[in-house]
């Protein structure tokens, strides 16, 4: 999952053929807890925030009108409950999982640019380099999304 477009956004144009364009709306999953608590919780799942749960709500308010022909999400439990908030019809695809960060899950930032901050400079401009040193790599990460992105434009179809 991905970013909508937020609160106070201009409207997106729509095509002049809308028979012909597929369109993708990327979503990204609410606040969890680690993203309050500023701990690193790539694939290991967490609960919602407070803030995080209460804006369920609001994303099903906001999408319940709308029709998608396929909504996917990523494994983690904070995504279902995002993708649940408008739809009970969705699939669980893998390779839409967080960034695999290695020996980093479930650490606080502070202590990831404390002890590792020089590496994790190094892995974000190399990209080859794991995260956490023993995780997925920037580079694996962008051709593991770009895979999904295009199996999710190949379900669509025509």
């Amino acid at each position: 999952m991905g970013t909508e477009m937020g609160a106070g956004a201009y409207p997106r144009p729509r095509p002049q053929n809308p028979q012909r364009m597929k369109e993708i709306t990327l979503i990204r999953h609410a606040e969890s807890q680690a993203n309050l608590d500023g701990i690193w919780n790539g694939q290991v799942d967490g609960p919602l925030s407070a803030a995080g749960e209460a804006s369920l709500d609001a994303i099903g308010k906001r999408l319940h009108d709308r029709k998608f022909d396929l909504v996917v999400c990523s494994p983690l439990q904070r995504a279902k409950d995002t993708a649940e908030a408008f739809t009970s019809d969705y699939e669980v695809w893998d390779r839409l999982a967080e960034l695999d960060i290695g020996r980093w899950e479930g650490k606080a930032r502070e202590e990831i640019f404390g002890q590792d901050g020089d590496y994790l400079r190094e892995a974000i401009r190399d990209r080859n380099l794991p995260m956490g040193f023993t995780g997925e790599s920037l580079e694996e990460l962008h051709r593991r999304a770009i895979g999904a992105m295009d199996a999710l434009a190949a379900d669509l179809g025509d």
